[in-house]
């Protein structure tokens, strides 16, 4: 998203966005390390991704 908070775009493939949460980018800027529930077990885990997301390609709406 831009600063004054227009162009958001989606770079997670989780439909629900509460159980994505408290990213932090790398010191380098290339890649999100974030706290997830996403794969239904109840339990918080530590994932990493790249800048550009999950979805990669053409940005998708918010």
């Amino acid at each position: 998203m831009n600063a004054d908070g227009s162009g958001i775009r989606r770079i997670s493939g989780t439909p629900c966005c509460d159980r994505d949460f408290q990213p932090k980018w790398s010191p380098d800027g290339q890649r999100i390390a974030f706290v997830s529930t996403r794969d239904g077990d109840g339990e918080y885990e530590i994932y990493v991704m790249e800048a550009a997301g999950e979805l990669g390609g053409a940005p998708q709406p918010g």
